[in-house]
C-alpha cells in the first residue's frame, strides 16, 4: 500500500533503473549461483553450524552446478572455478570429485584459484572416508579441546605440493589454527 503523502507525488521513470538493474544482474546461470553463495555467505556467521535449510540451500545449488556442467555451459576459466566452488560446498563426493575435475579444468584455463579449489575437494574426500588430508584445507572442531584444529595431514605431502596448489605451508597452516581459534573465541 503507498503511503498518501507518496500518492500525490508524479510516476518517476524506471525504465531506467530496470535496464540498469538488468545489466548489472549475473547472465550466465553460474553466476546465478554464484550471487546465490555469496549473499548466502553475507548472512552467514563464520565458523557457525549449517542448518537444515542451508544443507537444502547448498543441496539445490550443487543440483544445479552439476546441471550446468552436464549441458557444457561452462565455457570460461572462471566458469569452471564458480562451478567447483559451489560443489565442494556439497556432502556428496561425487561433487567433490567434479569439483576438483573443475577445478583443475579452470587452472588449464588460465583461473589462478582452481588448483586451490581441486586441492580441497581432494582434501574433503579425504577427512570424509577418514583419511589424513593431503593440503591441509580442512580444519574441524576439538569438542573435547573446545578449538578448531588442523585435520590430519599425510605427512607426504610437502609444502612445494601445496604451493603448487595454492595451499599455505604447513606452518601457515599451523598459524591459521591458531589465528582461527582467537577469532571464534574457541566456540564452534
Amino acid at each position: 500500500m503507498v503511503p498518501d503523502a507518496m500518492a500525490f507525488r508524479p510516476a518517476i521513470p524506471i525504465l531506467p533503473f530496470l535496464l540498469a538493474a538488468a545489466c548489472a544482474a549475473p547472465a550466465a546461470p553460474i553466476d546465478r549461483l554464484w550471487a546465490d553463495l555469496e549473499a548466502e555467505a553475507g548472512r552467514s556467521k563464520p565458523l557457525a553450524d549449517p542448518d537444515a535449510a542451508r544443507d537444502a540451500a547448498i543441496a539445490a545449488r550443487a543440483e544445479r552446478a552439476r546441471s550446468i556442467a552436464d549441458a557444457g555451459d561452462l565455457r570460461t576459466g572462471r566458469d569452471h572455478f564458480r562451478a567447483a566452488v559451489v560443489l565442494v560446498e556439497s556432502n556428496s563426493p561425487a561433487d567433490w570429485d567434479l569439483a576438483a575435475n573443475l577445478g583443475r579444468k579452470a587452472s588449464e584455463m588460465g583461473e589462478p584459484l582452481g588448483l586451490r579449489v581441486a586441492a580441497e575437494a581432494i582434501d574433503k574426500d579425504l577427512v570424509h572416508q577418514g583419511r589424513p588430508q593431503r593440503f591441509g584445507t580442512q580444519f574441524v572442531w576439538d569438542a573435547r579441546n573446545q578449538k578448531w584444529r588442523l585435520y590430519p595431514m599425510d605427512p607426504a605431502t610437502t609444502d612445494t605440493e601445496r604451493a603448487a596448489m595454492g595451499v599455505p605451508t604447513y606452518a601457515e597452516l599451523i598459524q591459521a589454527e591458531v589465528v582461527t581459534n582467537a577469532r571464534a573465541g574457541r566456540k564452534p
